[in-house]
């Protein structure tokens, strides 16, 4: 009710202010402009959409070169798919299943550090600067996942979308460049220090911390087109980008 234009004598169409209203209003134009601004701002969702997908943030669609994004299908299942969306030249034409695709990545990363990675790897200490990156990365990308969905459902317009993207693109860029000068690789030392083997631990971890690791050897993944008529999962489609 509070963002309705109505209450300030003014019609909308579709969440776009388009006229002023025959009827009186109950509060001033500026006031309704500063409430549907606090109201829309997607920093104010605790959106937990990003905490149920080990790998969003770090998926490239081989189609378009756009990032991928998490969204599950209409039977609930989870996945990532290249969506289209305002001011982005993605393709939407690549989706992939979560479940098989995180499984495959996980294995691949315990089979690089249990390889000579791991030790080129801990040669860097460990201050903990790079989980506070993850930490940024993830709540960025949180925040863009909730906002792409907003759109979709049609509850934001396209100048919304756009008002509201510019400033979480900059703190996510900032915090990537951030993690990228860091060593990225100190969190490792966490989990492997007192020789525990990484399969052990993995279990155990929470998934920001299952993150951090990844994003530790991986720099990305690049999601290839399917092959036609093939109903299975299919390996071969999933590229990895190493930092070690």
């Amino acid at each position: 009710m509070l963002k309705s234009a109505r209450i300030s004598g003014r019609r909308e169409h579709k969440g776009e202010i388009v006229a002023t209203a025959e009827w009186p209003a109950i509060i001033s134009p500026e006031t309704s402009d500063r409430l549907r601004a606090v109201l829309s701002d997607p920093s104010r969702r605790k959106n937990e959409r990003v905490r149920r997908y080990l790998l969003a943030g770090m998926l490239v669609c081989g189609h378009c070169g756009e990032q991928m994004t998490s969204r599950p299908r209409g039977d609930g299942r989870r996945r990532y798919v290249c969506a289209r969306r305002p001011g982005s030249s993605a393709c939407g034409k690549m989706a992939i299943l979560s479940e098989e695709l995180e499984a495959l990545v996980t294995e691949m990363v315990f089979q690089r550090l249990e390889g000579p990675a791991l030790p080129r790897a801990l040669a860097a200490e460990d201050d903990g600067i790079e989980e506070n990156y993850q930490r940024s990365i993830d709540e960025a990308n949180g925040q863009l996942e909730e906002l792409a969905a907003l759109y979709a459902e049609q509850r934001i317009s396209v100048s919304e979308w756009m008002a509201a993207r510019g400033p979480i693109e900059e703190r996510l860029s900032r915090a990537k460049a951030n993690l990228a000068r860091s060593t990225g690789t100190g969190v490792l030392e966490h989990f492997v220090s007192d020789g525990t083997d990484i399969r052990e631990l993995w279990p155990e971890l929470s998934l920001s911390r299952k993150r951090a690791v990844l994003f530790a050897v991986l720099d990305s993944i690049t999601i290839t087109a399917a092959i036609r008529g093939l109903n299975r999962f299919d390996p071969s489609r999933v590229v990895p980008r190493w930092r070690i």
